[in-house]
């Protein structure tokens, strides 16, 4: 795994089980040293920040013999998530459950719990959408179109998402702070081959 792998959106699987969403890889200001941001896909979607060797790091396979993964981290592909989906999806009617897995038990439902949590499915859908896009021009369209659809939790994971800190009871005005900066943003992306 090398370090230009890591972009924002992706999803990892710690080693442990547990799912996470790469928020950004930044450098620290002084030492210049590189660092990975992600947020967990579980409980109460705490964000972390970890040396990016670290996150890359291959794991001990003596003090770690019961696990399969070879990385601390290993990227999990969206058609995988699908399946591990469906999967859980059978399990669950085969067992006529009705009730949502426990996070803990469960981590590879961890996004669809997150989607299901929320009261605003349809919000939450335009979100992933948001997260999952290349651009910021392509996020600036999307956050228009789903600007309707915003409660002060999505604008507040829209701003977490972009670095910015926005006062969320005034939705309103945290949107021409998203909007601005999307804007901003995107006349700078260069897409130049280096």
């Amino acid at each position: 795994m090398r370090v230009q792998d890591i972009k924002a959106g992706d999803i990892y699987r710690h080693f442990q089980g547990n799912l996470y969403q790469i928020v950004t890889v930044g450098k620290h200001a002084e030492t210049l040293e590189e660092y990975v941001v992600y947020q967990a896909l579980y409980g109460d979607f705490q964000v972390y920040l970890r040396d990016i060797q670290d996150f890359l790091k291959k794991l001990d396979n003596e003090k770690y013999s019961g696990v399969q993964q070879q990385y601390r981290f290993e990227r999990v592909e969206k058609e995988e998530l699908n399946v591990e989906k469906k999967v859980d999806v059978s399990i669950t009617q085969n067992n006529k459950k009705s009730e949502t897995p426990d996070i803990e038990e469960n981590p590879t439902s961890n996004i669809d719990t997150f989607m299901e949590r929320s009261n605003n499915k349809e919000g939450m859908q335009m979100f992933m959408k948001f997260l999952d896009a290349e651009t910021c021009k392509e996020k600036l369209e999307i956050f228009l179109k789903m600007r309707k659809k915003l409660d002060e939790r999505l604008i507040t994971n829209v701003a977490v998402s972009l670095d910015l800190v926005v006062d969320e009871k005034d939705i309103e005005e945290s949107c021409q702070i998203i909007i601005k900066n999307l804007e901003q943003r995107s006349k700078f992306e260069c897409f130049r081959l280096r």
